[in-house]
């Protein structure tokens, strides 16, 4: 069992390097499927106490599974597998498996190592390597367009990496030293409680779409291929959760004066990503903010077990079981929805069904997930937050259907173009999982699938709801206002462009060099300003990460003098 362990890492790594020589690429382009199946089977077969210990390395490696890791770690290679075979059937990857080899496999390997790491180096490393790999995924060529979307994804990512590299220095300072288990003790122990939290909670916060860190994930999401999506939507969100569920206090309330304030980002989440997304025009951008709709009501989750110290651990699994289950279906519905698109009206339930699984159809995993996290709620002082995730499915019934809607649409004109069989196949595995997981996902209630009238009752009407106000307006084309992707982003040019005048009025020329920094910083401000595209939102940051990363570095080394 420890070499099966060992493959979860070392599989997808090997692949890496031997795609770092490019007579090998292609080879390996046709293998991403394969590359992420010790993880699934080490996922399912590995006993919990398996660990592998690497003490030559400068950090001393340690690799396991707990009963949270096991779960995520197999949704998150299932959907590798499904993205990886969808890659070599879907026309707009096919050919590119040489181009995407190296950053493919790059990227899984991050998201293996992070997902057995039990130490704080290497978890930290897996993550940046997955998130950094990433980038090559998004880009496509030389096209312009694409390139501004992932500089857009690189800017978040590094606010990200230096939120989580900050968060977790603190945690090793408190007691945790190299070891990632005794995080969140270490941290309930921290007289710097409160911002190590609020420091991981942004860090992974960019990866979970954290209400305020999910601005890059629309533009993204609607830019990449399909078969990305699937990896970025199904898999790596659920590398933050468990950043999350790893680092967290969940079960000490050392952090619970945010709680209110993570519950009020994931409801204005919730509803925000479910009103905006109605707007969209593409069917990928409308699920794009259907994953900040879910991930909003996980945030919710998140917020509530920082304050209910008696009932973290439960917390946690719910939370898992939740982000597993949002994993499986939106990555179907990534490929649903593509192959819709390209003319497969045959594929239409390859998206309807995962998409009614997402909103909570009883015999599903979104029963098992909804139920579970409504149980958790009721046992809790925040019962009254039931009713918010029962109206938040309306909204999440809604956005599927007007993704079908949209690729509907986008599909009519291609339908005598046909579809590759292949191509089909995977989308119906993928589409046929949302059920069979259902089986799978580990729940303790045996009323998880919603069988009984009371839970089915509970799960189907704001389906019925959203069905029938969808049904009213199908077919008619109603105008009003739209929202561009990325909807907050574009609201701060007023604030760049205030607070670039600001800091160049403050400059003098007594001020010598500090004049030089701060004009140079305005001008860099109003360039960023310039424009709504995303190539000119993110410049600034683009442009000045080092200097955030040092002035970061800085406020931690003062946070730990302060604290000694």
């Amino acid at each position: 069992m420890n070499a099966l362990l060992g493959l979860t890492v070392m599989a997808p790594l090997i692949a890496a390097l031997l795609s770092c020589v490019p007579a090998y690429r292609r080879a390996i382009g046709r293998t991403v499927p394969l590359l992420a199946l010790p993880a699934l089977v080490a996922a399912i077969l590995v006993p919990a106490d398996t660990s592998i210990s690497i003490s030559w390395l400068l950090f001393a490696e340690n690799w396991s599974l707990n009963e949270t890791r096991r779960v995520l770690l197999a949704a998150m290679a299932l959907m590798w597998t499904i993205g990886g075979a969808y890659a070599l059937v879907a026309p707009d990857t096919r050919d590119r498996m040489v181009q995407l080899a190296l950053p493919w496999t790059v990227t899984l390997t991050g998201n293996m190592w992070l997902a057995v790491a039990q130490d704080i180096a290497g978890f930290y490393s897996g993550f940046a390597m997955m998130s950094f790999g990433a980038y090559g995924l998004i880009v496509r060529g030389e096209l312009a367009e694409s390139r501004a979307v992932g500089r857009l994804y690189l800017a978040f990512t590094v606010l990200g990496e230096m939120a989580i590299l900050g968060g977790l220095f603190l945690a090793s300072h408190a007691g945790a030293g190299n070891d990632m288990r005794a995080v969140t003790d270490a941290i309930a122990q921290s007289p710097n409680a409160l911002l190590i939290t609020t420091l991981l909670l942004i860090g992974f916060g960019v990866k979970c779409a954290l209400f305020g860190m999910h601005m890059w994930l629309p533009a993204v999401y609607t830019s990449a291929p399909a078969a990305v999506r699937v990896v970025l939507g199904g898999a790596m969100i659920n590398a933050g959760v468990l950043g999350w569920v790893s680092s967290l206090p969940m079960s000490s309330g050392v952090a619970s004066s945010l709680a209110s304030v993570v519950v009020l980002a994931g409801l204005i989440a919730a509803f925000g990503g479910a009103i905006v997304g109605i707007m969209q025009l593409r069917a990928a951008t409308v699920l794009a903010y259907s994953s900040i709709s879910q991930m909003g009501l996980l945030s919710m989750l998140v917020g509530v077990s920082l304050a209910v110290p008696d009932s973290g651990s439960a917390f946690v699994w719910g939370i898992v079981v939740f982000a597993a289950h949002h994993g499986m279906a939106k990555g179907a519905l990534f490929i649903g929805a593509d192959l819709v698109e390209r003319g497969a009206m045959r594929a239409r339930w390859m998206l309807i069904v995962p998409g009614l699984a997402l909103a909570g159809l009883p015999l599903t995993t979104g029963a098992v997930s909804k139920l579970l996290a409504k149980s958790l709620l009721y046992e809790s002082a925040w019962s009254w937050l039931v009713l918010w995730f029962s109206l938040a499915s309306v909204g999440t019934t809604l956005l599927v259907a007007r993704a079908l809607w949209c690729a509907l649409d986008a599909g009519k004109a291609r339908q005598s173009r046909g579809t590759d069989r292949w191509a089909l196949a995977v989308g119906a595995v993928a589409a046929t999982i949302v059920i069979v997981g259902a089986l799978w996902l580990p729940a303790d209630r045996p009323a998880a699938l919603g069988v009984s009238v009371a839970d089915a009752f509970s799960l189907v009407w704001p389906i019925v709801i959203a069905v029938s106000v969808s049904a009213l307006v199908w077919n008619r084309r109603i105008g009003g206002p739209r929202v561009t992707p990325g909807d907050v982003l574009h609201l701060f040019r007023p604030v760049i462009v205030l607070g670039s005048r600001a800091v160049a009025g403050v400059a003098t020329p007594l001020e010598g060099a500090s004049a030089s920094v701060s004009q140079a910083l305005g001008a860099a401000l109003l360039r960023a300003s310039s424009s709504s595209t995303p190539e000119r939102s993110e410049a600034w940051l683009r442009r000045h990460a080092s200097f955030l990363l040092a002035a970061l570095l800085l406020t931690a080394v003062a946070a730990l003098a302060f604290g000694s």
